[in-house]
């Protein structure tokens, strides 16, 4: 038998029986900063998460060119485990602009509209957790290849959505789909930054995967729900199905396995 002793004078008579702590009198429990506390009957359980990471980059510690000129309208639709908790109120992604010349130097604008969303897997169906979007426009003088007049657009560039972002561990996918819009007879493109280390080449069988015996182009996809999606929509959808994506085109797996990143910012 042990007891506490109480600020008034009283005290708890706490006693083991059966591997069980039991007492007598009143136990106030507080949590503190990033635990919780939840009850089930006579049983407590405690929580301590962590301070919740406020940035967060995937893939990790892999960033080169996917070697894709992003599709205007094309969604891309990305696989990714998540092993902490975290916060954020943007999202980015990142990649090479290379904006077109001209031979008088005449004054352009162009503009990136982007769409971005974080989904979970509800059944056999992606769902949204929070969306956003952004236009990213901007003035330029498109003076020669050989200026420099134009290098506040050329080079490696981030594109950036506000999102109030709040993500307990766990698996999840992240979608992003770009819009692009230029000055008068101007073409400018953006090459997306990830991972590519998915082979790119092959044809279908190089993306999904199929029992000995069973016909390859109805297998199952190599990583789950990563693709492109098959229709043009210059939006994020609510919902996204398998038979949605091109999964099949290995091409298609590593053009969505770009690099993007969840973090805190001042918009």
């Amino acid at each position: 038998m042990a007891y506490l002793p109480q600020p008034n004078g009283g005290r708890i008579n706490l006693s083991v029986s059966g591997g069980s702590v039991q007492s007598t009198g009143t136990v106030v429990l507080s949590a503190g900063n990033n635990v919780t506390l939840s009850q089930n009957g006579n049983t407590i359980s405690i929580n301590a998460a962590g301070a919740p990471l406020l940035r967060w980059e995937y893939p990790q510690q892999v960033f080169t060119s996917l070697n894709s000129v992003v599709s205007n309208g094309a969604l891309s639709v990305q696989h990714m485990y998540v092993p902490f908790n975290v916060q954020g109120s943007a999202m980015k992604i990142g990649g090479s602009v290379q904006a077109s010349v001209s031979s008088n130097g005449s004054q352009r604008t162009a503009g990136m509209s982007l769409w971005m969303g974080i989904y979970t897997l509800n059944g056999s169906t992606l769902q949204t957790v929070s969306t956003a979007s952004a236009n990213n426009s901007f003035a330029y003088n498109a003076a020669t290849a050989s200026s420099s007049q134009n290098s506040s657009v050329t080079g490696m560039r981030e594109f950036t959505v506000p999102m109030n972002i709040s993500m307990p561990r766990g698996e999840y996918w992240v979608a992003a789909v770009m819009s692009t819009t230029t000055g008068p007879s101007q073409n400018w493109s953006f090459n997306m930054y990830g991972n590519n280390q998915i082979a790119s080449g092959g044809g279908a069988g190089n993306a999904n995967l199929s029992p000995i015996g069973g016909n390859t182009a109805s297998g199952r996809d190599v990583i789950l729900f990563q693709g492109v999606h098959t229709s043009i929509g210059y939006t994020m959808p609510n919902s996204i199905v398998s038979a949605d994506l091109n999964i099949s085109a290995a091409s298609n797996v590593q053009k969505a396995n770009f690099y993007n990143a969840i973090y805190s910012a001042i918009y």
